[in-house]
């Protein structure tokens, strides 16, 4: 996918092409699949905001993730609903579905739904749940563990059940 100054790819996962829906003039959905394991399937999907001729990753979460071992079943899904026509009253209303079922510990069963409604953050262009003070934190990316950077600020957090994305 390309827009003027910035380009996306995404390759295919055993031959399963990524989606792509555009949900309005702004924005664009991308659902791909990811490497799970034995008897785990994952996919994650990409919200891409368009602004000014560039692309800005407006959400990236996990999809849904599946795991059955016989006894054993753990299942965690979402399903967006972008609403709004402005910049100014744009919100992404996202269900979640989460469960264990276990033969061997039935006391760790439980099933969990929850929609959410996601703001968005017209200077970032990004969606979020809360916004939360990180102060006098360090950064340091895999690739340069000497290159670390102080994080303080405010960020935008996206907080879908049980998994929290900054």
């Amino acid at each position: 996918m390309s827009c003027l100054k910035d380009t996306i790819s995404i390759p295919d996962f055993w031959g399963v092409p990524p989606k792509i829906e555009q949900l309005n003039k702004k924005f664009v959905k991308i659902s791909y699949e990811v490497r799970g394991g034995s008897n785990l399937g994952l996919g994650n999907v990409l919200i891409l905001c368009v602004k000014d001729n560039r692309l800005f990753e407006a959400m990236h979460v996990l999809r849904y993730t599946n795991w059955d071992s016989g006894d054993e079943k753990m299942g965690y899904f979402i399903k967006l609903k972008l609403t709004g026509n402005t910049k100014s009253d744009y919100h992404l209303t996202v269900g979640v579905k989460d469960y264990v079922y276990s033969k061997r510990n039935p006391e760790t069963n439980y099933t969990y739904y929850n929609n959410t409604i996601l703001s968005f953050d017209q200077t970032n262009n990004v969606f979020y749940s809360i916004k939360e003070g990180v102060y006098n934190q360090v950064a340091a990316t895999k690739e340069a563990k000497s290159a670390k950077q102080k994080v303080n600020g405010n960020f935008p957090v996206i907080i879908l059940g049980k998994e929290t994305y900054y």
